[in-house]
């Protein structure tokens, strides 16, 4: 019987792959090679990443905000540190913003939505997510237990499901296409921490309490799952009814099989991947600027940009050492420390 720090060292592997699938998907790796194949594999097969980190939350974090007497407490710790680096990633993309005018025109009203529901850039929509989400699903399960809060958070992903990927379906009945057209006064998509993360947070949570499955098991229910998510995408972009591509059907049991799996694997432990991850998420579009810019200053932007796969391979290993850099420098500080003793 593997150890619970064992099966931790696979989860800590699959931040850094979930982190490499958040690039993926911004930077379009088979774009050049096969439109189809980058849809697939950029937004059906990567979306599996951001579910997997707010699991990761559910399952390491959750368990401990839920405490009787000190639950509150750490909840706002972890409250406190997000919401930190949530506002240092914005001042870090402020110079970008102003640079590239997205905050011309903006009312004050225009700019608390984007603080609350889509995040300041691109990718940061996932801080304010899982703030929200966070509190939302602690309240929940104080609120109703966990089995009525599974349900709410089910109901909750299914409306956010109809505003994404089934779209083109929902907006077919007159009443939810009020609904949509009056949500869309407050938020650009679905995949936020009302609709999006609190699920995922339940079932990270839900794992932990969980007697894992065995890898064969896991492993081949993951294979299903993303086998027939594959065809699901499929379908629904055949026909056009996704608004955005985030949420799907057959993602719920995927995450379940794919972090019953990922809690199986044997792996050397790397305690920095936990920081590493975080940093590759969050500077990644900082890299995807650079390389863009370093393709134009050089002439090489047919190799850099254009090409699909190298212009992924240049973000990734940028972004792969700076986010490595913290831990060296670290590292370095140590050694002459120890030399001078």
């Amino acid at each position: 019987m593997m150890t619970e720090k064992e099966r931790n060292t696979g989860i800590d592997l699959m931040r850094l792959i979930a982190a490499l699938m958040v690039v993926a998907i911004h930077t379009y790796p088979l774009a050049s090679l096969s439109e189809t194949g980058d849809f697939l594999v950029t937004r059906v097969l990567c979306r599996v990443a951001v579910p997997f980190f707010f699991m990761v939350t559910g399952y390491y974090v959750l368990p401990g905000c839920l405490e009787i007497g000190k639950g509150s407490r750490k909840l706002a710790g972890w409250f406190r540190k997000t919401a930190l680096l949530y506002g240092a990633a914005v001042l870090i993309y402020l110079p970008v913003n102003l640079y590239a005018g997205r905050l011309e025109g903006l009312t004050a009203g225009a700019v608390l939505r984007e603080l609350l529901w889509n995040g300041t850039f691109y990718h940061l929509w996932y801080f304010p997510a899982a703030l929200l989400g966070m509190g939302l699903t602690v309240f929940l399960i104080r609120w109703l237990g966990m089995r009525k809060t599974v349900f709410a958070v089910l109901i909750l992903y299914v409306a956010g499901l109809l505003g994404d990927s089934y779209y083109g379906a929902a907006v077919q009945a007159a009443p939810l296409k009020a609904f949509y057209e009056w949500l869309w006064q407050w938020m650009d998509y679905t995949r936020t921490g009302l609709f999006f993360a609190p699920v995922f947070l339940c079932l990270g949570l839900v794992l932990r309490k969980q007697k894992p499955l065995s890898g064969k098991q896991s492993g081949i229910g993951t294979g299903i799952c993303l086998g027939l998510m594959l065809a699901e995408g499929m379908v629904l972009h055949r026909f056009s009814l996704q608004r955005h591509d985030s949420m799907y059907l057959l993602l719920l049991p995927a995450m379940y099989f794919l972090f019953s799996w990922v809690r199986t694997w044997r792996v050397p432990a790397f305690p920095k991947a936990r920081q590493m991850s975080a940093l590759i998420y969050l500077i990644h579009p900082l890299c995807i600027i650079a390389v863009r810019g370093v393709g134009g200053a050089l002439g090489l932007r047919w190799l850099l940009v254009d090409n699909s796969l190298v212009h992924f391979a240049a973000v990734t290993a940028s972004a792969a050492v700076l986010s490595a850099m913290p831990g060296i420098l670290h590292r370095r500080k140590e050694a002459l420390s120890d030399g001078e003793k």
